[in-house]
């Protein structure tokens, strides 16, 4: 199970319809239909019912891992803003860190230069 199978079931969840989350995905409504019923069997249970043709039904364990599902994918989502805003800091540091390095070395550079052309007192 991957957080794209868990927001695809969540999807399918809000909008109460296989076809239209189909859309959204872009994918057909044969590989969600596929994919949810995996989510399913790997867990033991059923979370949707389609008895009604026209209308989806979410069983009672259906909204409860839907519960844990929005939780999941949350922290899923925090990690990656903090990855994410961890790898910018470092890349930030990296920069400045190269900036520094090169004005020690332009300094050194001009100050030899500089120590060169005056006579010591």
């Amino acid at each position: 199970m991957t957080i794209d199978d868990l927001k695809s079931f969540m999807l399918v969840c809000r909008l109460h319809s296989f076809s239209t989350a189909a859309v959204e995905l872009s994918m057909t409504q044969s590989a969600l239909s596929k994919r949810l019923q995996a989510i399913q069997q790997e867990v033991g249970s059923e979370f949707i019912s389609t008895e009604n043709r026209r209308q989806i039904l979410i069983t009672e364990s259906g909204k409860v891992f839907y519960r844990y599902a929005q939780r999941i994918v949350s922290s899923y989502d925090e990690l990656e803003q903090e990855l994410k805003a961890y790898r910018e800091l470092k890349k930030r540091k990296s920069a400045n860190w190269q900036r520094s390095s090169y004005v020690a070395i332009r300094f050194d550079k001009n100050h030899k230069h500089f120590r060169t052309k005056l006579p010591a007192n």
